[in-house]
């Protein structure tokens, strides 16, 4: 298999989660780093953009703005280490929705990230050097990127994302990380309940009702307008054996508390929950941690940004499986992400890793679209009539 240049960059990320797994921080930084730059050099030089793609790049602009300005406002070093964050995260959606259509044309790009999502796991979990967050989320966002490629490149919708969520779900189970694997589900969910009825108002339902959802657990874990998952305790013990409280219970309350008068513009680019409690715990939610650090303005700047990868993947259609995947893998993102930080911070190369997908994603919605799937053409030559003669007689063949 002769590896691209393309493909080499895939290599380059996989080099980068081993560091991460490996727990070697400057590495891990340096070649996020690197990476980041060759991205930029190449769109630099060939910024022709997906049409699709360009409101994205809109939404991660504002959002860098926000970031840049409150950053200059309130100086800090996680502040700037954020704001290089949200710029590292834009550049490798933009990479790999641009280059898209080479990846997934290239053959065994499906193995090469199917055998990095394995060579994470087993140097992350096997040799016990990384936390099971770190490597169930790289390797989860790995393998559904390798679903990307596959059924781009035309393999069956639902067998696909069968074997995706079956292998979330066993990893999940190994690594006695219970979330991925209740995400899993749900991601196959959407798939099946998509490709039975693609239609419009079924995505957009679909999406309202996970926004409740997250919003009804926020309260639950928070405290707010007199919930309490306290109340619920005895009854996830009945049904699922496993207690509700993982400690969201004290630190969702407490930044919600600590930010109340600063609501509009958090308390700080740089503001983790560490600066809050006496303790090395994250905020445990993604849209937590940006409300705490630059408010309602930035929350509202990082909802636009995810409003425009969903209007990018657009309406499903049976004809594109790749936006019913897709669809399924962004409401996989949503809820992993309102208990998790990582999307641009903190666990950054898990979060470049989703960019990476969602990039080949979208950009391979665009490419099918304009060719279809890849595959060979065995259709034999039509015959041609030999042309007629000069006095009008067509010759005998």
């Amino acid at each position: 298999m002769t590896i691209t240049k393309s493909q080499s960059y895939l290599l380059l990320i996989a080099l980068t989660a081993l560091a991460v797994v490996a727990r070697t921080g400057p590495v891990v930084d340096a070649l996020l780093l690197l990476t980041a730059g060759l991205f930029s050099l190449e769109l630099v030089l060939r910024p022709q953009l997906p049409q699709r793609v360009r409101l994205v790049l809109v939404a991660f602009v504002i959002l860098f703005l926000i970031y840049l300005s409150l950053t200059f406002a309130r100086p800090s070093g996680g502040g700037i280490v954020n704001v290089v964050g949200v710029a590292i995260s834009g550049i490798f959606f933009l990479f790999f929705a641009q280059n898209a259509q080479k990846i997934i044309a290239a053959r065994g790009s499906t193995l090469l990230l199917s055998g990095i999502a394995l060579l994470v796991l087993l140097a992350g979990y096997g040799l016990h050097i990384a936390n099971k967050n770190t490597v169930s989320g790289i390797t989860a966002y790995f393998i559904l990127a390798a679903g990307v490629v596959a059924i781009a490149r035309g393999a069956p919708l639902l067998r696909t994302s069968f074997i995706v969520a079956m292998a979330l779900s066993v990893m999940g189970i190994l690594v006695e990380h219970r979330l991925m694997t209740g995400v899993s589900i749900g991601f196959l969910g959407v798939v099946l309940m998509l490709q039975l009825a693609p239609l419009r108002m079924i995505r957009n339902l679909s999406l309202l009702i996970l926004v409740g959802g997250i919003l009804l657990f926020i309260a639950l874990f928070a405290g707010l307008w007199g919930m309490d998952i306290r109340n619920f305790d005895d009854l996830f013990i009945e049904y699922t054996g496993r207690t509700a409280r993982s400690g969201r219970q004290i630190i969702w309350p407490i930044i919600i508390a600590a930010t109340a008068d600063s609501p509009w513009f958090g308390l700080g680019t740089g503001a983790t929950f560490s600066n809050l409690y006496n303790s090395n715990w994250s905020a445990h939610s993604y849209f937590l941690q940006i409300y705490m650090q630059v408010g309602i303005i930035g929350l509202t700047a990082l909802l636009l940004v995810l409003l425009a990868v969903w209007s990018a993947i657009g309406p499903p259609m049976r004809s594109q499986p790749l936006r019913i995947y897709l669809t399924g893998c962004l409401i996989m993102l949503l809820i992993h992400m309102s208990f998790e930080v990582f999307l641009m911070q903190v666990n950054l190369l898990m979060g470049c890793v989703v960019w990476m997908m969602l990039g080949l994603g979208i950009g391979g919605i665009r490419a099918s679209a304009q060719t279809g799937p890849t595959k060979p053409n065995t259709q034999p030559e039509p015959h041609r009539a030999a042309p007629p003669l000069s006095d009008g007689v067509i010759p005998t063949q």
